[in-house]
């Protein structure tokens, strides 16, 4: 999980935290659902960066993806309880789609530096018979009718 329940609890506040999370009405936030939140959180970041970054990513986790990681379950919460948090929860998660499109299209960065590169740049590869020798030979495209041996 890509952040604490200290880390929520500034995000949120500890009295919206007990307030969203206190299933049993004892006061207390419950252990089940908080880490429900942080799985699901969790879940919503891995879902879109995993065909660009190597999962699981190392602790400790770049601050861009704490900080989307946190935007979802801000977004969750406010889902879960709209009538207690006062926000439009749409609108947080259109944010959050946003941020994470520009994450996955590389326009931002993950936080760390140099930038990440990316998993899966590169061109595609197919094999192609070799007239000469009638012996397959990997061969890539870089788009746009442009062909290399490798």
């Amino acid at each position: 999980m890509y952040f604490t329940l200290q880390e929520l609890e500034h995000r949120l506040g500890p009295t919206t935290v007990k307030a969203i999370y206190d299933d049993d009405n004892n006061g207390e936030a419950d252990a089940g659902p908080l880490e429900q939140v942080m799985i699901d959180a969790t879940a919503i970041i891995d879902a879109a960066i995993e065909s660009i970054y190597d999962l699981p990513l190392a602790d400790p986790y770049p601050p861009r993806v704490v900080c989307l990681a946190l935007d979802a379950a801000e977004y969750l919460a406010c889902k879960r309880h709209a009538e207690y948090v006062r926000r439009d929860w749409k609108a947080l998660k259109e944010e959050l789609e946003h941020d994470l499109d520009k994450l996955r299209t590389q326009k931002r960065s993950m936080g760390r530096s140099p930038p990440d590169p990316a998993a899966n740049q590169g061109g595609a590869v197919y094999p192609t018979p070799d007239p000469t020798n009638n012996v397959n030979v990997p061969i890539f495209s870089t788009g746009a009718g442009k062909w290399g041996i490798f």
